[in-house]
């Protein structure tokens, strides 16, 4: 069951708090796929800087290292 997955809020899970405020919720149900595609890419800004990329480009085109605080970006687009 999905909400089994769900990390703790306190000393209380989501399937807990869900039967103790009475609400009903069905064993399973579709992803919001508007939220889902969301968490397929990683945005950022500050500093001057804006940057998003889907997760597939990472550790494929870009890396990540956050010993030396660099993220490198290997065949930038065009444009």
């Amino acid at each position: 069951m999905f909400i089994k997955e769900l990390p703790a809020l306190g000393e209380q899970n989501f399937a807990e708090f869900t039967q103790q405020n009475g609400y009903q919720l069905a064993e399973s149900f579709p992803p919001d796929r508007t939220t889902l595609k969301q968490l397929t890419k990683y945005s950022g800004s500050g500093g001057g800087l804006t940057i998003n990329f889907h997760a597939l480009l990472l550790d494929e085109r870009i890396f990540g290292d956050p010993a030396t605080d660099t993220l490198t970006i290997k065949g930038t687009p065009p444009n």
